[in-house]
């Protein structure tokens, strides 16, 4: 038996019966009606009750039913909150501390709009998406009363921000066993949030050499380029595509160039471009479409 009462919260409770895990003629078990408690809760959550729990739920059990069987009866425990008896809206959406983003930006990345239902799911939404920009290191949240007459909450959303602007460097040694023996330096320079958009911007500078160490005629190889990327926190398009799932997907563009160097051998200059979108479908799987993938060697010089 379920809430037959006339309240809102009741009438949620009756309308979700149909996916009961308490089924007529199965064993009794506390497990099973601890899980019950928590589906009928998680369901709540999801239709604006956020200040409603678990623990707030009571299962009653009649075992005057005779023939070894038990009558099981839902109700909301007596003395419940008044604040958890009511649904909730969401009234502002505030980002502490603000951040240098265009209007907008981050709220993209929310599905709450001003005035709607408190929804679990989107609370969580909110969050993956903050997360997968790639902008902050903690995402944070939480709700507070409005101050505002009616059942209304502030969404605030505590951000801890990478360092905007980074630079690194990376040092390498090599041997093969076709007796070269080399070194590569690669510095990265990296600027967060470049056009207030939450896109990414890069540009690396690399060097190496090979030298061969054999007999015979050494043909040491010398290489040195530099590459420029920007990462885009959504689909760059001529048509309007809102991210859907938790993570959002991203735009990539690059260009690079090289020269290559091998003595006695050739000479040659290279340039490369990429555009295509990558997105992810899960937590083990992640996908590239290449738009575009372009590049032009020119040999300046071949012995």
């Amino acid at each position: 038996y379920f809430p037959d009462d006339t309240s809102s919260q009741a009438g949620v409770i009756r309308e979700i019966r149909g996916a009961t895990l308490l089924k007529s003629g199965i064993p009794y078990s506390l497990d099973l009606m601890k899980a019950e408690r928590l589906r009928i809760d998680e369901q709540l959550k999801e239709r604006g009750y956020y200040y409603f729990s678990a623990g707030q739920l009571l299962i009653q059990a009649d075992s005057t039913a005779g023939n070894r069987q038990v009558d099981l009866k839902v109700i909301v425990k007596p003395g419940t909150p008044e604040p958890a008896l009511e649904k909730y809206y969401v009234r502002n959406v505030i980002f502490d501390p603000p951040q240098d983003f265009r209007p907008g930006v981050l709220e993209s990345m929310l599905r709450f709009q001003r005035n709607t239902v408190y929804n679990r799911t989107n609370h969580n939404l909110a969050l993956h998406r903050l997360v997968s920009m790639g902008n902050f290191q903690f995402v944070r949240n939480r709700f507070v009363a409005a101050d505002t007459a009616g059942n209304y909450l502030d969404a605030v959303y505590i951000l801890t921000p990478f360092p905007e602007r980074s630079l690194q460097a990376e040092i390498s040694a090599r041997t093969n066993s076709a007796d070269y023996s080399g070194t590569s330096l690669r510095a990265n320079w990296s600027h967060r949030n470049a056009f207030r958009g939450g896109e990414l911007f890069t540009v690396s500078v690399i060097g190496s050499m090979d030298l061969q160490a054999g007999k015979g005629t050494a043909h040491h190889l010398y290489r040195t380029g530099m590459e420029a990327g920007l990462v885009w926190p959504r689909l760059v398009a001529p048509f309007g595509a809102a991210p859907t799932g938790k993570n959002i997907p991203k735009t990539r563009a690059a260009i690079a160039y090289e020269l290559q160097h091998r003595s006695e051998l050739y000479t040659r200059h290279q340039f490369s471009g990429s555009f295509g979108y990558q997105w992810k479908r899960g937590s083990r799987s992640e996908h590239r479409l290449m738009l575009a993938d372009i590049t032009y060697a020119n040999p300046a010089y071949v012995s």
